[in-house]
């Protein structure tokens, strides 16, 4: 009897590592998901099917790909809930495939196309290098990574794809932002203004600054609200100064910086913000778990990239605060990719 059951923990032990070598195989090759995306963002194939269902041979034609090879992407994008086949070799799309619309108000197709992109994918090889304080990008392209965007032929690759990986939550955020009556709201490194044009939209009596570069400024979506009463666009850098303002929003701009240009940016704001204003750092918190959360991902995709950028936890956000000279106020969750922490002055 003691034989026999030795035999058949042996045969369990041996079937629990067979199942956890093919999930881990499957980790490994997870990448070519991700490539498949991108693919789907480049010929379009989302905009191809948004009025309803096509042959992968009609795919094929308005792509100007070869259909044997296009169905290939499509089975591991259909595995994905990206699209579906059905019936057999006609493609429609699922539910995750409508966020890669054009004009989806996600604009995740940016996101995907930005995040993708060879800036990124090529240095994500090598995070080991990257663990061990080598600045890849700069190795692998002779520039910094904020200078190699500079270039204008892909400037909107990543402006676009920032604002789209901001506007995938901003819905999120939006409801959890209080603004006061007659507010001014200073969006700090706010991109082309998608999560400032939002706030406006919801509080007819503020007003707002969108405060960035003079290149960037020139895509802002705030001139949609035809409103130019309501808002102006100001150039300058904020590692100098921050225009005066009531609230600061700081979506993901912390999370690129090392913690001394992080709490430049913080002072500046500070020294800027009126008696009962506020900051609102829009950011990933790290939670000290075990568990999944994009945080954790997007951390290593920064690391990959910018040699002092970094995701953090909570306890390293009030640190970064009290150097500023401010206070953590309240922290509010949100289901998306950031949380939003309040500061105001100590």
């Amino acid at each position: 009897m003691t034989k026999f059951s030795g035999a058949s923990e042996r045969s369990q032990g041996l079937n629990q590592e067979q199942d956890s070598g093919i999930e881990l195989l499957k980790l490994i090759m997870a990448y070519s998901i991700s490539t498949s995306v991108r693919a789907a963002a480049q010929l379009g194939l989302a905009d191809h099917l948004r009025d309803g269902p096509k042959s992968i041979t009609e795919l094929a034609r308005l792509t100007q790909t070869q259909a044997i090879h296009l169905q290939r992407i499509l089975r591991v994008l259909c595995a994905n809930r990206v699209f579906r086949e059905q019936p057999s070799n006609t493609y429609q799309l699922d539910e995750l495939g409508r966020q890669l619309l054009s004009d989806s108000p996600t604009r995740l197709k940016d996101a995907a196309l930005m995040l993708t992109d060879e800036a990124f994918l090529h240095c994500a090889g090598d995070l080991a290098q990257a663990a061990a304080g080598t600045p890849i990008f700069r190795d692998r392209f002779g520039h910094s990574f904020f200078e190699h965007w500079e270039n204008k032929a892909i400037h909107d690759v990543f402006h676009q794809g920032v604002s789209g990986l901001s506007m995938a939550s901003n819905h999120l955020l939006i409801e959890q932002i209080e603004v006061p009556e007659g507010a001014t709201v200073v969006d700090v490194g706010g991109g082309i203004g998608g999560l400032l044009l939002l706030i406006l939209q919801k509080n007819p009596t503020a007003y707002g600054i969108l405060f960035d570069q003079a290149q960037v400024l020139e895509n802002s979506v705030l001139p949609s609200l035809n409103q130019p009463e309501r808002w102006k666009l100001l150039n300058g850098d904020f590692f100098e100064s921050c225009p005066a303002g009531d609230i600061y929003l700081l979506q993901m701009i912390i999370h690129d910086w090392s913690d001394e240009q992080g709490v430049t940016i913080l002072r500046n704001c500070k020294r800027s913000m009126s008696e009962n204003g506020r900051i609102l750092i829009l950011e990933s918190v790290i939670e000290p778990d075990n568990q999944p959360h994009g945080g954790k991902l997007l951390d290593l995709i920064t690391m990959c990239v910018l040699e002092d950028s970094r995701e953090r936890t909570l306890a390293e956000f009030e640190a970064l605060f009290d150097q500023a000279g401010l206070r953590l106020k309240r922290r509010i969750q949100t289901d998306g990719l950031c949380s939003i922490l309040e500061v105001g002055h100590k």
